[in-house]
């Protein structure tokens, strides 16, 4: 787990370092979170950093979930394409993968953010 809590940490970093990315989000099932939250405030460990959701099938294959918000002076299939690449450019090296990591990356807001002049 810690092992995973780690890498959620180093890829929410990754992620919103990202060109375009203006938040990043929880990701996971409700459910998954509220667990993790509690495990960890008992434990006195932060979470609020590690917001990408890492789960792994019974074989050990690994599924990347990733929410984000994405800035609307950036195309957001560039932005969704750059976020994978980035997270499948940090995954290549950390493991022999016998499948490949899934990415699953996922929009939750666009920032359309402007100014009301009058």
């Amino acid at each position: 787990m810690s092992y995973d809590l780690d890498l959620s940490r180093a890829l929410t970093t990754l992620v919103a370092s990202t060109a375009g990315v203006t938040e990043v989000y929880p990701s996971g099932p409700l459910g998954r979170s509220v667990i993790l939250n509690l495990i960890n405030l008992a434990a006195d460990d932060e979470t609020d950093d590690a917001k990408v959701a890492l789960t792994r099938d019974g074989a050990g294959a690994l599924t990347v979930t990733v929410t984000i918000g994405v800035d609307a002076a950036h195309p957001v299939p560039t932005t969704l394409r750059a976020v994978a690449n980035a997270i499948r450019a940090h995954l290549v090296n950390l493991e022999p993968w016998e499948t490949a990591p899934i990415i699953d990356v996922r929009v939750s807001h666009i920032n359309t953010a402007f100014s009301v002049s009058g």
